[in-house]
């Protein structure tokens, strides 16, 4: 039988290791494309359920966790006919109705769907005197649950349709830390609680799992036989759940008497005020509780005024994560959600997962919040940062979140109060134009020369210089043009030379056609660096870029220093078909390169091998969800090499060669 999708034939799986890890599975690796497969088979080795392909070891174990969590439920099959071969095969797919395995071929629907009651669980179910069903509700379905009366810092419930029980570790102010799967008794439910209560302050029983159902990062709390106990919401990726496990320790559902008063895991605001100024991250504070040892950040204006502060973290690398997620999310305006408890009112910014990073002091009102975020943002001083450019994304904040429900006298009000009184520029000098004919003047200096005398404006001008100072600019570079050269330095005009008329020269009869003059060579694509919005392409504008030792410790297409450029691009087109995240990211990388078509565009002649310069700054990629960072790369030459694609648009990509990850910097 043809190969299906990425799904191998049959046979392949009916041959293949027995798991030692596994009971009823199959499961082994290629020798030659080091790819990774399962099947889910009976007692005497039939193929009852079997894998696609899997990148890593981890995942492919994942695929089988999915599996055995999901094949006893019955509404989780789907049977479907294959256009490509005109089969029949059974699905098993996720809650989210994602595909996990399926089926050989059935000649017939009918033989299918008799064939779904061989897919159950004969090999690994649980005890019946456990009482717990592997079923993950919905994060939502356990923070609006109700308080337990019996255990302080959970929820606890029954289902009243289905009788049956869930619980989850909550934070004082009620977000969800980890949750547990269904219990078809209280008291089964009851141990479950007390189980999470006596591992939770062990780091070493923490676990982070990527689902290949969804994609998506997960903190696993086991017990002391490895055995799953409950688990956190969905994070975007790895790092951001690494980070998250510290949350989840028991000194955060309980405020600490000998510390000072804490919201929910939140200082008071005085708390971060006049603290040291991080040396990685500009805009950014940070420091250590004495008397809890937590790690917090701040971010901070130009002034040193909190704008944003953080809860508290058990690490120094998960505070320093944090920091990066807030300069991740800022910019995004979806992001940022006007929230209100019993302390007052303050902007909340969430990342991806709707997880908050950090949020604002509190205020009395709403009005007052407002009156005090317009006129920062408006300002485009919102991360402590004067780029002009800047006022775009705040400003596209600032109409998100003030809405109807901020009293609109208070929010115009308070702008006008902040943005007055600028002072009026000078009048423009009167445009003289030249009646002699002059040879054409350089062009304007660019934008930046200008930029460079911008903090100094500001000084001058209050918080609202960036309001005139483009239509100046940009008359300048009008009267440049227009100027002449009056006042230049003049040079002597010869006087018109007289010409003498040559004697007529014979013309032959027959007209010798002239060569054609060839049309100018097109000139190459330039990258408008400022104009990316992807956030690979997107350089940051503040900040310092983190100097790596080494490559590979998170790669994300993997070691490739073996390939030429032809086959690098093959074995991206090979992951581009036989994964649905990579060929997301593929097909946005090319988009965002000026290729409409996405990866449909991609030739082996784009390819190309390079050793980057020494100190190469720029976003690089990690891990197989694609992350990106701002780093300088290792000055180790090996470390450097890598594979160039040209753009449509000039914005190269390269992805290194020690790691596979994407590189990108604004070319000069």
């Amino acid at each position: 039988m043809a190969q299906l999708d990425n799904y191998l034939p049959c046979e392949a799986y009916a041959t293949a290791a027995v798991s030692n890890k596994y009971a009823g599975f199959n499961a082994w690796t290629d020798n030659e494309t080091g790819i990774h497969y399962f099947a889910a088979v009976t007692n005497k080795g039939s193929v009852q359920l079997r894998s696609e392909a899997y990148t890593t070891e981890s995942a492919r174990d994942n695929g089988i966790e999915s599996v055995m969590k999901n094949r006893d439920l019955e509404e989780r099959y789907k049977v479907v006919q294959d256009p490509a071969d005109e089969q029949w095969y059974i699905v098993l797919r996720a809650g989210n109705h994602q595909e996990i395995a399926r089926s050989c071929a059935y000649d017939s629907e009918a033989a299918a769907m008799a064939g779904i009651a061989t897919c159950f669980s004969t090999y690994t179910e649980r005890s019946a005197s456990t009482g717990i069903i592997d079923d993950y509700l919905p994060c939502e379905a356990y923070a609006t649950a109700p308080g337990s009366n019996k255990y302080a810092g959970f929820n606890a419930w029954t289902d009243n349709e289905t009788g049956i029980h869930y619980f989850a570790a909550v934070t004082n102010k009620g977000s969800v830390q980890l949750r547990s799967e269904a219990y078809t008794t209280e008291s089964a439910r009851d141990n479950g609680i007390e189980s999470v209560m006596k591992n939770r302050d062990l780091e070493e029983r923490y676990k982070v799992v990527q689902d290949p159902a969804d994609e998506q990062w997960y903190i696993v709390l086991r017990a002391g036989n490895h055995q799953e106990i409950a688990r956190s919401c969905a994070y975007d990726s790895e790092a951001a759940a690494m980070a998250g496990i510290a949350t989840c320790f028991s000194t955060y559902q309980e405020k600490s008497a000998n510390a000072p008063v804490v919201i929910e895991d939140y200082l008071p605001c005085e708390a971060y005020a006049n603290k040291e100024i991080a040396a990685d991250y500009e805009g950014f504070t940070q420091f250590q509780d004495e008397t809890t040892g937590l790690h917090y950040f701040a971010m901070v204006d130009k002034n040193g005024h909190v704008v944003l502060k953080s809860e508290g973290y058990k690490t120094l690398a998960s505070r320093d994560n944090g920091i990066e997620s807030v300069i991740r999310n800022r910019d995004i305006e979806e992001r940022w959600v006007k929230s209100k408890d019993d302390e007052g009112h303050y902007l909340s910014l969430r990342a991806g997962n709707h997880q908050e990073i950090a949020r604002t002091c509190d205020f009395d009102s709403e009005g007052a919040l407002m009156g005090w975020w317009l006129p920062f943002a408006a300002a485009a001083y919102a991360w402590g940062r004067s780029d002009v450019e800047k006022a775009v994304p705040v400003a596209a904040v600032v109409e998100k979140i003030s809405a109807a429900a901020v009293p609109a006298a208070v929010a115009v009000a308070a702008v006008a109060e902040k943005l007055a009184a600028a002072p009026t520029p000078p009048p423009a000098p009167p445009v003289v134009i030249s009646t002699k004919k002059e040879a054409a003047p350089p062009p304007p200096p660019p934008v930046a020369a200008y930029r460079e005398a911008e903090p100094a404006a500001a000084a001058a001008g209050g918080s609202n210089w960036w309001k005139w100072l483009l239509p100046l600019l940009l008359l300048l570079g009008l009267l440049w043009f227009l100027r002449g050269c009056d006042g230049c330095k003049k040079a002597e005009v010869p006087p018109p030379a007289v010409s003498v008329a040559p004697p007529p020269v014979a013309v032959d009869t027959v007209k010798t056609a002239a060569a054609p003059t060839p049309p100018p060579a097109a000139a190459a694509p330039t990258c408008d660096c400022s104009a990316q919005t992807d956030v690979v392409f997107k350089l940051p504008t503040s900040g310092s870029a983190k100097k790596l030792s080494r490559l590979g410790t998170n790669p994300e297409f993997g070691n490739s220093h073996g390939l030429s450029p032809e086959e690098f691009f093959q074995k991206l087109s090979s992951r581009h078909a036989a994964n649905a995240t990579d060929r997301a990211f593929l097909d946005r990388m090319y988009r965002a390169m000026g290729y409409a078509n996405g990866f449909a565009a991609a030739k082996a002649d784009q390819f190309s091998a390079v050793t980057l310069p020494q100190g190469s700054t720029g976003n690089l990629g990690y891990g197989k969800s694609h992350g990106t960072g701002y780093y300088q790369l290792p000055d180790d030459e090996h470390d450097r090499q890598a594979f160039h694609i040209k753009a449509a648009n000039g914005c190269d990509l390269h992805f290194m060669k020690t790691c596979g990850n994407h590189f990108f910097f604004c070319p000069k």
